[in-house]
């Protein structure tokens, strides 16, 4: 029987993930329905050695960029709820319950669980997707078994998806599920090589183009 739950989690930061993987775990009341992906960039490898945990570790071969390692960890997942996540994303307690909850069949219900965190507005940063709406042909114009459209570096991604997972009414709305963004610009964390990584004037760019064109052909190619 497949897990409940895959949580897809990027890193570059060593150490630096290891909080938001332990919050996961120990804010869950089910673990053992958690499958838990630790995806590093292929040049990373040696970086990881050092750490074992109870979690897939996944090489990411492709761009050295956010996007590449969620869909690559999106395509190896087999959970009913496919949940992304960053060392900076903390969940609430009974995050799997919750979830569960909202949507009791995620094989068959199409939908995206928009959580909410502290000073965030309508767009969903880290979205939480059931099986059904990801295994949707065509979904957003997004190729099969690509989480986001793979266009994208990593800003972007969000606003992509909130748009188009909007426009097909599966949005789910989660007021009562307060995550914590523990981002730099809510001055909750340091700025690091990792952020600026992310935020490089290349993914800005990759924004500006692949979101005015995407919006162009409304999200279907």
């Amino acid at each position: 029987m497949r897990p409940k739950f895959s949580i897809l989690h990027p890193t570059i930061r060593f150490p630096g993930w290891q909080s938001a993987w332990r919050a996961w775990i120990d804010r869950a009341d089910h673990p053992e329905e958690i499958e838990y992906w630790l995806v590093v960039d292929a040049g990373d490898v040696d970086n990881i050695k050092p750490f074992w945990l109870a979690a897939h570790l996944l090489y990411n071969y492709g761009r050295a960029c956010y996007v590449d390692a969620q869909n690559a960890a999106a395509r190896a997942c087999t959970g009913q709820f496919i949940i992304t996540a960053a060392d900076d994303w903390f969940p609430c307690p009974h995050w799997d319950t919750m979830l569960l909850d909202l949507v009791p069949d995620p094989l068959a219900i199409e939908a995206v669980v928009k959580v909410h965190a502290p000073h965030h507005s309508g767009l969903i940063i880290y979205p939480i997707m059931t099986r059904a709406y990801y295994a949707k042909p065509g979904r957003g114009g997004c190729p099969n078994g690509e989480l986001f459209y793979p266009d994208y570096l990593s800003m972007g991604s969000d606003d992509d998806l909130t748009e188009y997972a909007t426009r097909d009414g599966v949005v789910i709305d989660a007021p009562h599920m307060i995550f914590d963004h523990r981002h730099p610009s809510l001055g909750l964390s340091e700025m690091d090589e990792a952020y600026k990584h992310v935020q490089s004037e290349e993914a800005w760019l990759a924004k500006d183009i692949v979101l005015a064109r995407r919006r162009k052909e409304g999200f279907t190619k």
